[in-house]
């Protein structure tokens, strides 16, 4: 397709400056391809007017609400909301993690899009990439290079000294307090205190419940004092040693792992544990991206295919 106008932008509304840098990331990765391709740089686009607090932010993943609170997504407003349908056709919008709402609006008004994830396996760097121009998926990853990658981690942790850890054990992953993956089907953030009676099953039930928190959980002291009462187990260097994330995953005495909707929940699969997520929320819109490895996405062969 031969678009005139390229922007890069994204979820530039969340009330956190993170998002923006995430957005300018992408941008100096991604510019080059789309040059050598078109002969011109993308525009990069942000607003000024960031959501107030959580609240404000969460009404645009929230269909129910967002025809009344939120009519257009702020993209279209600095574009013109009234600009004729065949200059639509013409603007690709490349997104980092635009609100479900906001795309929605776009397609439905003559946009073409592609949004760009981090998706959820960590072991190597893979994007997920949903969009709404209709090409033939580019190399998207199959199962198989998930299993294999995770087999690396599994021959990493063989080497190694087992975690002491009874057999029957079970691992809940926190996260980090604010995230769109936690964001319910009724627009709230979810906490590990909304689970309270799943966690008190899930205790009942194994030797040991193992809570592994985020490292980048700034409520962390307060999820760990919490998972204390009910039992569970704060994994630390103290008490078990010097393990990571994919040595839990790797060790065979762990037998399920649980989150909220962590991607450790969607990782623990290909390392033949049971994974249980406490809100499904997010794992359904996950389905319309499809994942691919980063060497692919910054490249000259993936930005021929869809520009």
């Amino acid at each position: 397709m031969n678009f005139e106008r390229i922007i890069v932008t994204g979820d530039t509304k969340r009330c956190t400056i993170e998002q923006t840098r995430y957005i300018k990331e992408l941008y100096f990765k991604i510019r080059g391809f789309i040059y050598l391709k078109t002969g011109r740089y993308p525009d990069l686009m942000f607003t000024e007017n960031r959501c107030k607090n959580n609240e404000e932010w969460l009404r645009l993943y929230d269909f129910e609400r967002a025809a009344h609170a939120y009519p257009t997504p702020w993209v279209v407003d600095e574009l013109g909301a009234f600009e004729p349908f065949e200059e639509r056709k013409k603007t690709l919008i490349i997104s980092k993690e635009l609100p479900f709402v906001d795309k929605a609006v776009l397609e439905f008004i003559g946009y073409s899009f592609i949004d760009i994830i981090d998706y959820p396996f960590r072991i190597s760097k893979v994007y997920g990439v949903h969009t709404n121009i209709k090409k033939k998926c580019f190399r998207k990853l199959s199962s198989n290079y998930f299993f294999l990658q995770a087999d690396l981690k599994r021959a990493e942790y063989a080497l190694k000294r087992r975690i002491d850890i009874p057999k029957n054990t079970a691992l809940i992953c926190g996260q980090i307090p604010v995230d769109r993956s936690l964001i319910t089907k009724e627009a709230k953030i979810a906490k590990l205190k909304d689970y309270e009676k799943e966690i008190k099953d899930i205790v009942s039930k194994h030797d040991m419940t193992i809570f592994k928190p985020h490292p980048d959980d700034w409520e962390r002291v307060e999820n760990t004092d919490y998972m204390l009462g009910l039992k569970c187990i704060p994994f630390t260097k103290e008490r078990f040693g010097n393990y990571d994330i994919y040595d839990l995953l790797s060790e065979p005495n762990i037998k399920k792992v649980f989150s909220i909707s962590s991607s450790v929940s969607h990782e623990a699969q290909y390392f033949e544990k049971e994974a249980f997520r406490f809100d499904n929320t997010y794992n359904f819109y996950l389905k319309n991206y499809f994942p691919i490895r980063k060497e692919d996405l910054l490249s000259s062969r993936f930005w021929k295919v869809y520009l």
